[in-house]
């Protein structure tokens, strides 16, 4: 049954960052007709929102991951939990650098919005690309 849970974790968290990446990647669009109406200010409000979202999204995938993690970390042997360990601390690693672009997000202006939403992104990617790394040497771990 260990080996069952193992493997089921190794899965979970593949699923959850291939989730997270397919997600946040499908680009946001609207109804070109939504577009012409809108201010400068409701666009710039609709695209911080949206990068928000995608951002908090992101960040639930890590807490869910966080979790699911901290429950195996109690469960598992001492050379697998020093491991764990290592990929519990780079998850809450890449977490507190999606916080610290929600809080950019949070503090910006129309004049400040392009290099935060560029940085925002950027993140997201990096975010990403790391959250998929510890999948795989989560999978590697469990071999």
């Amino acid at each position: 049954m260990k080996k069952f849970d193992r493997l089921f974790f190794v899965f979970m968290l593949i699923a959850v960052a291939t989730v997270a990446i397919t997600a946040c990647n499908a680009p946001k669009s609207e109804p070109p007709s939504a577009s012409t109406d809108k201010t400068a200010k409701e666009k710039f409000e609709e695209e911080r929102n949206n990068v928000r979202n995608e951002l908090l999204e992101l960040r639930n995938d890590i807490d869910r991951e966080l979790d699911t993690l901290n429950t195996k970390i109690n469960r598992a042997s001492d050379k697998s939990k020093e491991r764990m360990q290592e990929a519990n601390e780079a998850l809450k690693r890449q977490r507190e650098n999606v916080e610290r672009e929600l809080t950019k997000i949070e503090n910006s202006s129309e004049d400040t919005w392009d290099d935060i939403r560029k940085g925002a992104r950027n993140t997201a990617k990096n975010v990403r690309e790391e959250f998929k790394k510890i999948g795989e040497k989560f999978n590697d771990l469990f071999r």
